[in-house]
């Protein structure tokens, strides 16, 4: 399909959508304007997503999978504290082989309460703001070869019940105040030579 028609938007009563589409390369920018939308997965080779996705207040649950050309997560065009996905409570990250980073912004998201990050083999780092995920019950990293360090911000994580980190061959060091959550009921440290 290449692309999705301009007047997407008008959907305005559109609650779910899931995208499997091998050809498709970029969303309409005014994406972020279908005011329903509770639960979106994109598989497609998209090269960008829209900064406008970033202001969609409904969005519960998302996945974006199957990239091998997205480099950078959308930032909102407004402060993340405000709009950057405040009722998102579920994110999955899945085979985006070209995202090198997450940005600070990706600390707006106060509801978040599940995420997963798995075969985002260029991820470095995680953002600093990482620990501002105030809601977070369960984390998941999982064979990011690239990722060097988990962020100082890691220790406010204090809701986690379930961490994982598996398959990541270059997370040498995990962070010097590393506190793990008084709430965490399942711990797993798999295929790393991190060291506290």
């Amino acid at each position: 399909m290449g692309r999705l028609p301009n007047n997407f938007h008008k959907l305005q009563n559109l609650w779910i959508l899931r995208i499997d589409d091998g050809d498709l390369r970029e969303l309409p920018k005014t994406f972020g304007l279908l005011p329903a939308l509770e639960d979106f997965t994109l598989n497609a080779p998209v090269e960008s997503l829209p900064d406008s996705i970033s202001e969609i207040s409904s969005l519960r649950r998302m996945k974006i999978s199957s990239s091998k050309s997205l480099r950078m997560w959308p930032t909102p065009r407004k402060a993340y504290t405000s709009c950057h996905l405040t009722s998102l409570k579920e994110l999955k990250l899945v085979d985006l082989s070209a995202l090198v980073e997450l940005p600070d912004s990706f600390g707006g998201m106060q509801s978040l309460k599940r995420l997963s990050v798995t075969r985002c083999s260029a991820l470095k780092r995680l953002p600093e703001e990482f620990g501002a995920l105030q809601q977070l019950r369960s984390l998941t990293i999982e064979d990011c070869v690239k990722l060097e360090e988990l962020c100082e911000s890691f220790h406010n994580l204090r809701q986690l019940r379930v961490f994982s980190l598996s398959w990541l061959p270059t997370l040498q060091m995990l962070p010097i105040n590393f506190g793990l959550s008084p709430s965490l009921e399942y711990l797993q440290i798999m295929e790393c030579i991190c060291t506290p």
